[in-house]
């Protein structure tokens, strides 16, 4: 199942035998302990992973060159930030030169481009011959081809980036001059089109001639990778220096259509894979973070949005303030749009998980869901500033993946609560008075609306969620970059890189 993954690694591999990095992005262990090394200073990391991996079974790690390849496998557009020379043009170059070949478009940014230049040449000799404007805009291979290399995307004048927000989309029909509709990517056999993105920016105030990438911009790439935390080891270094300069290399056009109808392929096989019901419900859950008690619109995201929340004033009444870390104060929901990267990734990490590990669940579950998760909400999911400086996390991963075990911490006690109920009125159809009893013995799992909201959802989608059974095999996992000694029904959570 899924044996496409091992023939594009061994591509990627071998086309980018000089480009050494080992770094794991994420560790998996069926039984064991699913890890992430955020921090690539750390000492011994080889020595720790091999140690685990000798002891778990169905174990595996996932480089920086494999999550790429999971990221195409999506369908999602990758911004790569990080320290100049820090290897992300090479890194992109080299996954897109290894699948597409030639068939990759490449654009260096500047700040004197304009949208339109990006994305079509106008042949002036249609105009003269008596042709319409439209007529004569030719779109490029930005437009045309599976996937495109916007290099150095920061230095983008914001009117570009206005421009390219519906090319980012990939959903829209983009406009250009003449009125001339165009749909940038390539059409799929299940009527869909896919366009990888990939964007290179180097993000900090020390650069000159940059512009800030906006919040707008950001939410358009399902997932942000910071290589400065994925950097080549110290062994790795010293095997691309005796390797001689990596420079990234295109395959034939044979090989490259080989790749790309071997890649599209396993991209559509993902979009039917199943999620299990308890994934389901959670990723409910997580668009239902903004309900509040103590604001009178109910709504904190509406208050945070017209500066209008502050959890120490705010929570200072609500049942759930100084509980799971007043995580309900300083987190706030996901979009629409996230939850579709999400489910997105979390579906082709599944894919990787079954072919790596054929007697692991068949289905995606909340363990895949939280393993890719912190690389896709690092830049989406809102959560305060204070909360995340007075924990000293090591980056907005780490932030990222305490955040998620609390919800999660919360989101398991309110399913076990409503059962509880159920049980209790011997009725599956809850009271609004047996939903403020289920809080009144335990306000901690959250306010009455977050509760009304999940009830309805489990019960509207055939209660199927409230099996207590659904549940098991999701609460005995570790991960490994977010704050010490701090406990969760998914496992205790450490720091790790962070003084």
């Amino acid at each position: 199942m899924y044996d496409e993954f091992q023939y594009l690694f061994d591509v990627i591999e071998k086309n980018m035998d000089r480009y050494v990095n080992s770094t794991p992005v994420i560790t998996y262990s069926r039984e064991g302990k699913p890890e992430r090394f955020i921090d690539s200073s750390i000492k011994n990391i080889k020595d720790i992973f091999k140690e685990q991996e000798r002891d778990a079974k169905g174990s595996f790690t996932v480089n920086v060159k494999e999550f790429m390849l999971l990221s195409l496998v999506a369908g999602e557009n990758v911004l790569l930030i990080g320290d100049t020379g820090n290897g992300k043009t090479t890194l992109a170059q080299g996954v897109l030169g290894s699948i597409f070949g030639s068939g990759y478009a490449f654009r260096q940014i500047d700040n004197a481009m304009m949208g339109p230049d990006l994305l079509r040449d106008i042949n002036f000799n249609t105009i003269k011959s008596g042709g319409t404007l439209s007529d004569a805009v030719v779109t490029t291979s930005a437009v045309n081809a599976a996937a495109i290399l916007l290099d150095e995307i920061n230095r983008a004048d914001p009117r570009l980036l206005n421009f390219l927000q519906n090319f980012l989309d990939k959903k829209g029909r983009i406009t250009l001059e003449g009125g001339k509709e165009v749909v940038s990517g390539v059409k799929l056999d299940d009527g869909s089109i896919y366009h990888a993105i990939i964007a290179t920016g180097n993000v900090g105030e020390e650069y000159t001639g940059v512009y800030a990438i906006d919040k707008a911009t950001k939410s358009r790439f399902g997932i942000v990778l910071n290589i400065d935390l994925f950097r080549p080891s110290y062994e790795d270094g010293e095997k691309m220096n005796g390797n001689g300069e990596y420079i990234p290399k295109r395959v034939d056009d044979e090989s490259s259509k080989s790749n790309t109808k071997l890649l599209l392929a396993l991209h559509q096989q993902i979009k039917n894979i199943k999620m299990d019901d308890a994934l389901e419900y959670f990723l409910a859950y997580l668009t239902m973070l903004n309900n509040c008690y103590a604001f009178p619109e109910g709504d904190k995201g509406i208050a945070k949005n017209n500066n209008m929340f502050n959890p120490q004033e705010t929570c200072a009444t609500c049942p759930a303030a100084n509980v799971f870390d007043n995580v309900c104060g300083n987190v706030f929901a996901i979009s629409t749009r996230t939850r579709e990267d999400l489910v997105k990734m979390t579906k082709a990490f599944a894919a990787l998980r079954m072919y790596k590990d054929p007697e692991s669940e068949k289905k995606a579950t909340i363990k895949d869901l939280l393993l890719i998760a912190p690389f896709v909400l690092a830049e989406k999911m809102q959560i305060n500033r204070e909360w995340k400086e007075k924990r000293k996390f090591g980056s907005e991963y780490s932030a990222v993946e305490q955040a998620l075990n609390l919800e999660y911490d919360r989101f398991l006690n309110s399913w076990r609560e409503i059962k509880a109920a159920q049980e209790r009125t011997q009725s599956e159809d809850l009271r609004l008075v047996d939903l403020i009893e289920v809080l009144d013995k335990n306000p901690a799992i959250g306010t009455l609306q977050q509760i009304q909201a999940l009830y309805n959802y489990l019960k509207n989608t055939g209660g199927k969620g409230m099996k207590p059974e659904l549940i098991r095999g999701h609460t005995e996992s570790t991960t490994e970059f977010g704050p010490s000694n701090t406990k969760s029904s998914y496992g205790t959570t450490k720091k790790i890189g962070v003084e």
